[in-house]
């Protein structure tokens, strides 16, 4: 739960696989977007460390476990103000990240309710295939983090329904 609380936690630790990757507060604060204080690195570092997040070895930090799944159990708790979070640096990310730097993708439609779950299914598929490639990354220098956002833009029938008997 407590890891994905802080958005920063979980882009220290991939800060941890990039090949110039130091773990001194300082040299992360300089990398990361979003307003940081070295204390709330250090604490990050820390919580990572404690939690099996990071391990030292050699005097460096590494990654024990590449990949997270971080939709089931504890996370799930967290799970809605991560995804806050980092849309809300998506929303920055227009202003002040060049067009060539970021990918912001969307489409509108009309399906049906029933058909949701096929559209899911779609971006599960996606999400797994960048998964994969990422897994491969050789000397990586930056972190990303990639977010497919679907939701419904109308309320469904019953929804309505139940607005208009409480008025």
């Amino acid at each position: 739960h407590q890891y994905l609380s802080k958005w920063f936690y979980v882009c220290v630790r991939e800060m941890s696989m990039l090949a110039d990757f130091r773990p001194d507060p300082q040299w992360i604060r300089s990398r990361l977007r979003g307003q940081l204080t070295v204390a709330e690195i250090e604490l990050a570092l820390k919580f990572l460390v404690e939690r099996g997040f990071l391990q030292e070895a050699d005097g460096q930090l590494k990654v024990i476990e590449k990949n997270l799944d971080c939709r089931e159990g504890a996370f799930k708790i967290s799970l809605g103000k991560f995804h806050s979070d980092m849309l809300q640096f998506a929303q920055q990310s227009i202003a002040e990240v060049p067009r060539a730097k970021r990918s912001l993708l969307c489409h509108t439609a009309a399906i049906r309710e029933e058909d949701f779950p096929a559209v899911q299914g779609i971006l599960e598929e996606a999400l797994q295939k960048i998964e994969r490639f990422c897994s491969k990354a050789v000397a990586p220098d930056s972190i990303y983090h990639v977010e497919f956002a679907a939701f419904p833009m109308t309320k469904i029938e019953e929804e309505v329904s139940q607005q208009e008997n409480s008025l």
